[in-house]
């Protein structure tokens, strides 16, 4: 058994996340606003810590490759594809790789592809693990995991050669950025996870500490989304409608109908509260935003990294 054979049998979350026919992010997706903070986050960014990358992503001169890590059905992808190729004006020497682990949501990436002006991109969309030992990823200008990454495998008392948080540093060319999204600890979520004392995510300090110990060039910074969590009410009364059922399911990577009835009460009980609490049926989720650079952390420009901070806060 390798290595990736073995994390992959020890994460708790794999058969919530890996299932083809997940529609859980979807739902999340359509109850948040992660979407538009993703895509603002994700340029605003790009602006400021490589502004020779952005200006080389709009120029329709210039050679330009852009990296999907965990894609999934497009819901994500296909909208900063052509946001890019929008401001940029040209698919000329433009290209997309993506890589996935579901055979169906490529196909059901490719189709929402063909139905716009992405119909002529060559988009390259690969269904393999990102963490199978075997895999070599593309190198690209700008590589992204634009979902949460809540099934990362091999990023932790990994060899360099296996670690995922390497190999994905390693897919950047040199000028090159990489965005990994992470659950922050300090949040609604994890006050749910915590009532139910289920296993907690992968947090994005963790990840932080071991970027640091494997000497990766990074920033961190904290980003909240909101979610409408009135599927979750019938008649003012917790009452899951099927799509509160699946974003509850998202939100605890547990399946809510595996769940006992007096978890169920409990998670009842304080999505309640939450909802007294904002004065509305929502939840606040907070999110690590970690930009990965090529190169060491001895060439970080800090005092500008710190400022973007306070401005993103």
């Amino acid at each position: 058994m390798n290595i990736f054979e073995k994390n992959l049998i020890q994460n708790s979350f794999s058969s919530v996340l890996l299932d083809p026919n997940n529609k859980k992010i979807e739902i999340f997706l359509k109850h948040s606003n992660y979407a538009k903070v993703y895509q603002d986050n994700l340029r605003a960014g790009l602006q400021y810590f490589t502004p020779k990358l952005w200006q080389r992503l709009l120029d329709k001169t210039q050679e330009c490759s852009l990296y999907f890590v965990e894609a999934k059905n497009g819901l994500l992808e296909i909208p900063i594809l052509k946001k890019l190729i929008q401001q940029r004006g040209s698919m000329k020497e433009f290209h997309c790789t993506c890589q996935g682990v579901s055979a169906v949501m490529r196909e059901e990436f490719r189709q929402g592809a063909m139905d716009g002006e992405l119909k002529n991109l060559n988009i390259e969309y690969q269904v393999v693990h990102f963490q199978e030992p075997l895999y070599v990823e593309p190198r690209a200008h700008l590589v992204v995991a634009p979902y949460e990454w809540l099934d990362i495998l091999s990023w932790k008392n990994t060899p360099r050669e296996h670690n995922s948080l390497v190999k994905f540093r390693n897919s950047l060319y040199h000028g090159g950025a990489g965005l990994i999204v992470l659950p922050y600890r300090a949040c609604d979520r994890f006050v749910l996870l915590q009532k139910l004392k289920l296993a907690t995510l992968i947090v994005g300090e963790e990840v932080v500490e071991e970027l640091c110990d494997l000497e990766i060039r990074h920033q961190a910074y904290i980003v909240a989304t909101t979610i409408n969590t009135e599927c979750c009410f019938q008649r003012g009364r917790f009452r899951p409608t099927q799509e509160g059922e699946q974003l509850l399911s998202y939100l605890l990577q547990t399946e809510w109908r595996k769940l006992s009835e007096r978890a169920k009460k409990n998670v009842g009980e304080k999505i309640t509260e939450l909802r007294a609490h904002y004065g509305q049926p929502k939840m606040i989720l907070q999110h690590l935003f970690l930009w990965i650079f090529p190169g060491t952390p001895h060439e970080r420009d800090l005092e500008k990294e710190e400022k973007f901070i306070d401005v993103v806060r």
